[in-house]
């Protein structure tokens, strides 16, 4: 069986980073655009950009801090029509080297996520975006209010 090609991808070298921060800008095509609709249950998706800073922290982990900005359009969950929104999120992830952990992973309230692992020799930062689009959509979505991601009143 094999794995679908991901909607939204941009492979980037973990061998060029270094600790000095790297600024990348990424944004989807209008194909890309479609194809994320369809994985996210939008009606579309006119746009997606996002701002990036990687760096490769002291024991190899790779932080990426982002931002980014979509323009969405969903089904209002009261009228059921169509509507334009603006869907904005600002995230830190961090990954590192080694496999993913097994069985029930259990993180105490307060405390720190363990990072992503790390797999290849590169990191796939559209497929970061995609993910953290998803995150940042409102799950009941209302025509009139404006979505600012999880953290900011969706």
């Amino acid at each position: 069986m094999s794995v679908p090609a991901p909607e939204f991808s941009r492979p980037f070298p973990l061998a060029q980073l270094t600790a000095a921060p790297e600024h990348v800008s990424i944004a989807a095509s209008a194909a890309e655009c479609r194809r994320l609709a369809d994985r996210c249950g939008l009606l579309g998706l006119a746009a997606l950009n996002a701002e990036l800073d990687l760096r490769r922290g002291p024991l190899g982990e790779v932080e990426v801090a982002g931002a980014l900005v979509a323009q969405v359009t969903q089904e209002c969950v009261v009228t059921l029509e169509p509507f334009t929104a603006t869907v904005e999120d600002r995230f830190d992830l961090r990954f590192a080297p080694g496999p993913a952990p097994t069985g029930d992973l259990v993180i105490e309230a307060g405390a720190e996520e363990p990072p992503e692992p790390l797999e290849g020799d590169a990191l796939d930062l559209g497929e970061i975006v995609a993910g953290q689009l998803a995150l940042a959509l409102d799950p009941h979505p209302r025509a009139g209010r404006r979505t600012a991601g999880p953290d900011g009143g969706g």
